[in-house]
């Protein structure tokens, strides 16, 4: 996506140790060194390991933290239940990219859907829907912590962030951000590439 819209309402979700706030100070820094505006708001959930987690990133003319329901432009997942849970922030069209990763939740007899179920409600929902082996790309890279720095990097392939964002941006972001940058960039630049190739498919 070449040249910068207005604006670009993100939704971050997963669960509590998988890196999604990480994630979102990440996009936004990238933005921000382009000269973006960006806003970050941590809105539900608990950011301990295991509890669900859901943050929102809005980039270039924004004044208000929040995304309403049905107007967000892009969800990214780092587990499958997770995108299925949030999908109701974006609108018609949107782009979505999710770990097809599924965590169980520690609470005992609560029933969660199969991945072909999570498969088959984002097939129906009137998306774009980029299901992803995050966690595997990025443990066979020497980092399974870094699957968040995948999931940020097929967005950018796939979707752009309305041109806010670049991959030496997001780089940038990473090494002043992350611990262990390079294994991260590693990953990112994985996602990346990755994401092009799915782009012309």
């Amino acid at each position: 996506m070449t040249g910068s819209v207005g604006k670009v309402d993100v939704v971050m979700a997963g669960v509590g140790g998988q890196g999604v706030i990480t994630m979102a100070s990440v996009l936004a820094d990238a933005a921000l060194r382009l000269g973006y505006n960006a806003i970050v708001a941590e809105t539900h959930g608990l950011s301990q390991r295991g509890g669900t987690v859901i943050v929102h990133v809005r980039l270039g003319d924004v004044e208000a933290p929040l995304i309403m329901e049905g107007s967000g432009d892009l969800l990214l997942s780092l587990e499958a239940n997770e995108a299925i849970r949030y999908l109701k922030y974006v609108r018609k069209g949107a782009v979505v990219v999710t770990d097809m990763r599924i965590i169980r939740p520690p609470l005992p007899n609560i029933e969660v859907p199969s991945l072909g179920e999570i498969l088959e409600a984002l097939e129906k929902a009137e998306v774009a829907a980029y299901p992803v082996n995050a966690v595997g790309e990025a443990e066979a890279l020497g980092n399974a912590r870094a699957a968040n720095m995948y999931v940020l990097g097929y967005a950018l392939a796939v979707h752009g962030y309305g041109g806010m964002v670049t991959l030496d941006s997001l780089k940038e972001a990473v090494r002043s951000r992350v611990r262990s940058p390079e294994s991260n960039i590693r990953v990112l630049e994985k996602g990346y590439n990755d994401g092009l190739k799915a782009s012309k498919i």
